[in-house]
């Protein structure tokens, strides 16, 4: 994803900011292959710098669905990089969804949409976003999110210097 615009608003009571950020979703993201274990939570990547282990979003959103729901079902991911790491895409948090998303199906689990967005909520504040997609603006922390006219752009150059700015250190340094 991409922030067309993002106005930081100040500091909430909660520690997080409050933010005003008109949300995109971009056309290409990292894939996912899932499969079904017994039991227990797998992360593999030929990625050298991707972590494998519980701070991985990945790995939370599942450990996180399976407490909520009860389930004992395992899954092994399989993690494609195509988004480079802690750059402001939005990475982890696309992945945090689509995997929620993806237990749901494979662990055969029901829970209700609301449910859904407040366990999105939790692993990060872009999380609920991927759940809709398109253009929309997020208030709040940038976790409420609503759906807003498209925006049309034909070409979207975007440049990464090589840097990692992960976000929470990046707000950790507003005042």
């Amino acid at each position: 994803k991409i922030n067309w615009t993002l106005e930081i608003l100040g500091k909430r009571p909660d520690g997080y900011h409050e933010l005003r950020t008109l949300l995109q979703t971009l056309s290409v993201g990292d894939e996912l292959i899932f499969e079904l274990l017994e039991r227990g939570i797998e992360l593999h990547s030929a990625h050298p710098e991707l972590p494998l282990n519980e701070t991985n979003l990945i790995y939370r959103a599942a450990r996180l669905l399976a407490d909520f729901s009860g389930c004992r079902r395992g899954v092994r991911v399989t993690i494609t990089k195509q988004l480079p790491l802690a750059a402001g895409l939005g990475g982890g948090s696309s992945n945090a969804a689509v995997t929620l998303l993806a237990l749901l199906k494979l662990w055969e689990l029901q829970i209700e949409p609301h449910e859904l967005f407040r366990l999105g909520s939790q692993l990060g504040a872009d999380v609920p976003f991927f759940f809709i997609g398109g253009t929309c603006l997020g208030v709040g922390r940038g976790d409420e999110v609503y759906i807003t006219s498209e925006i049309e752009a034909e070409h979207l150059l975007l440049v990464n210097p090589g840097l990692s700015m992960p976000t929470r250190e990046v707000y950790d340094n507003l005042q």
